[in-house]
């Protein structure tokens, strides 16, 4: 019995000392020593197979379906999908599936007295105003407004995850190409066009007007040397999101010395990647094809040399392409109401619960932090944007005296109530607008003409 006792008396020592040791070598190593950020990584790594750009609002996740992102002529990428069949119980995997039917798919709506048509554009935030919170919560709104009273209202979704201007500009010109007719455009955004944009512009020199990942989602050009390493860095990506399962473990997650192991493989996987990543990108000798893929790829040639120069450059095609927007809207008959979208990165913007601090807020990096250091430069164009008469509302600070759990991540997402907050304030935006502009015309001099009648 001794025996036994004095060997587990050995094992827990020697487990302290391991793990002792290996917190303080993984701080030596790798400086300071943050689980968040360690659990985030593995994550990441898990998730690294599935390079959708599309969020899927929790609310709106049915069990029985599945979306992926598709290329798309005009807009980009688009979602398309399969949903499956009540009842349905084959067991071939696309028998019980039919293909989602998207508003293109059908006639779309034409104005009238007793109609509202209502168009709502923006990356995956602006989605989840309409998916995330309560069914239908913009027909709900919009009808409570006594000048919307009794009609039908009609809300087309041409939010998606990871647009960014000119995207949303895009996708207007696209239904007005089909047809569509529209009383009120409400575009939400700001996000995706600054840390987007700026992750592009870092990682692959992707021009700040070309889709997320854009360089990505194209093939063509690729030569087959590049398949063969490409193939290589696949399966290096499955064998560290597959290691990342493990250590994600029960019992494995929390342990200093695992966790030290795991910061040793995920450093050895970077830099195996970048090497690929490198390999692949000098197999190209043939100048002229490789100009050819840059472009289809990356787009124009630009030069922005920092990270400044790229602010700049993205706040300018924000503000262009809202303008442009604002006229396509008013030209055919519509209002246009532009939103920046509220963000916990923002200093003041919001009491953050103590979930929302462990849970939604990075120390350093991540889309938040390079959106807090380029919105400064935003909210200056916001107020020159206002200044033109564009109604443009910046919802930045509308949290800034909640404490609730809103925030569900380290990006910019929202619970339900959080989305249904965000669309009464829009709805609000959109009513006090019109009162105003009511108030502006109703103050202006009579014109001679009526004053001579």
């Amino acid at each position: 019995m001794k025996n036994i006792l004095f060997s587990l008396i050995l094992i827990t020592l020697v487990y302290l000392f391991v793990e002792t040791f290996s917190y303080v070598a993984y701080r030596v190593k790798f400086g300071d020593y943050k689980l968040y950020d360690i659990q985030n990584s593995k994550l990441d790594a898990v998730n690294l197979l599935e390079k959708s750009t599309v969020f899927q609002p929790a609310q709106a996740v049915d069990k029985d379906m599945s979306v992926k992102p598709i290329l798309h002529p005009y807009i980009g990428y688009s979602v398309d999908g399969k949903r499956r069949q009540p009842g349905c119980t084959e067991t071939a995997d696309d028998s019980c599936y039919r293909r989602i039917k998207v508003a293109t798919d059908g006639q779309l709506a034409t104005r009238s007295p007793d109609k509202l048509l209502v168009g709502i554009v923006g990356g995956s935030f602006a989605d989840g105003t309409v998916r995330g919170g309560s069914t239908n919560i913009y027909q709900k709104l919009l009808a409570a407004l006594a000048q919307y009273a009794g009609r039908e209202i009609i809300v087309y979704n041409m939010a998606g995850g990871g647009y960014k201007q000119p995207q949303q500009l895009m996708h207007v010109n696209y239904y007005y190409a089909l047809g569509a007719e529209f009383d009120i455009i409400i575009n939400i955004d700001g996000f995706n066009e600054m840390a987007v944009s700026f992750y592009g512009w870092r990682d692959s020199a992707l021009h700040p007007s070309f889709p997320a990942s854009w360089n990505y989602r194209v093939t063509s050009g690729i030569k087959d040397g590049q398949l063969e390493l490409l193939a290589d860095k696949r399966h290096l990506q499955k064998t560290h999101a597959s290691r990342a399962h493990l250590w994600l473990a029960e019992g494995v997650r929390y342990s200093p010395s695992m966790n030290l192991i795991w910061k040793i493989m995920e450093t050895n996987f970077f830099t195996r990647q970048a090497q690929l990543d490198q390999a692949i990108n000098a197999i190209s000798t043939n100048e002229q094809q490789l100009r050819d893929f840059n472009y289809e790829a990356l787009g124009p040639d630009y030069s922005i040399e920092t990270t400044d120069e790229l602010f700049d450059y993205a706040v300018e095609l924000w503000a262009d392409s809202s303008r442009a927007l604002h006229a396509l809207a008013t030209g055919n008959g519509a209002l246009y109401y532009h939103f920046i979208q509220p963000n916990q990165y923002i200093e003041g913007a919001k009491i953050l619960s103590e979930f929302e601090k462990t849970h939604t807020v990075l120390s350093a990096g991540g889309y938040g932090n390079v959106y807090k250091q380029a919105y400064p430069k935003l909210a200056a164009r916001a107020l020159q944007l206002q200044g033109e008469g564009i109604s443009l509302i910046n919802l930045t600070n509308m949290f800034k005296d909640t404490a609730d759990d809103l925030y569900i991540d380290n990006c910019c997402h929202l619970n339900p109530k959080g989305y249904d907050l965000v669309a009464r304030a829009v709805v609000a935006g959109i009513a006090s607008a019109q009162r105003q502009r009511s108030n502006d015309a109703a103050s202006q001099p009579p014109t001679a003409a009526s004053t001579t009648e």
